[in-house]
């Protein structure tokens, strides 16, 4: 891993277990800190997130791995459908609000938690039947993004799919962001963070299907979110 690529997951991790307590706030109340966000309603947010909910709720199934878990947002929108959860997110902030959402689920028997990077765990190949990462190709560059498909594609069993749920770009956004590149994030607490962020439109899709090998299908693409899924042939 590149000294750049080090210091982005470096700053991702700091960022992340700062906002664990907020977190859920862009879902639930459609706001994200004090800084602005590049769609100024906040009844957009609330509604995609909800539609990605029953989207979620269809797809995952089996033994399952959420990666870049967060606060288990998710967790109580497919738990039902699956025998066993693997949760993994680098922030250990994160993870402790997860574990208590397990609780209160009353599915600890199912569950398993990891606090590591997808990059660095050994994962047993063809694990799981299907994997969720919500909110994570966004902070990769390009050359993670590679090492990433290849690890779904390890980890996956045959027929196994994986769904991607992550911000869209637009030309709303383009008012106020860059499609990719370094961005100030500002928590409630007044707290200011650099991340690296990336936003997708349909045309990044294309070149990750011929790049990677797999056919993407669009679930859902709206204002502020985009949810595809895709699997690996060979």
């Amino acid at each position: 891993m590149s000294k750049m690529d080090r210091e982005l997951r470096t700053s991702i991790v700091n960022y992340y277990n700062a906002r664990a307590g907020e977190y859920e706030e862009i879902y639930t109340l459609g706001k994200l800190g004090k800084g602005p966000v590049s769609i100024s309603d906040p009844a957009i947010y609330k509604a995609e997130a909800k539609a990605l909910s029953k989207l979620i709720n269809r797809f995952c199934h089996g033994k399952h791995i959420d990666i870049a878990c967060g606060t288990g947002f998710w967790l109580p929108f497919y738990a039902q459908n699956c025998t066993k959860i693997t949760l993994l997110d680098q922030s250990q902030q994160m993870l402790s609000m997860c574990q208590r959402k397990i609780r209160s689920l009353k599915i600890e028997d199912k569950c398993s938690l990891l606090c590591e990077d997808v990059f660095q765990h050994r994962f047993e190949p063809m694990a799981f039947d299907s994997a969720l990462a919500g909110f994570f190709l966004s902070h990769l560059t390009p050359k993670l993004e590679g090492r990433f498909f290849q690890i779904l594609k390890t980890i996956l069993t045959p027929g196994g799919r994986f769904l991607i749920i992550d911000s869209i770009w637009s030309t709303e956004r383009a008012k106020q962001q860059k499609k990719e590149g370094w961005q100030e994030r500002t928590l409630n607490d007044g707290s200011r963070f650099d991340i690296y962020k990336r936003y997708f439109d349909k045309g990044d899709f294309r070149v990750m299907e011929s790049e990677y090998g797999f056919h993407l299908s669009i679930l859902h693409a709206g204002r502020a979110f985009f949810a595809v899924t895709g699997g690996f042939t060979s």
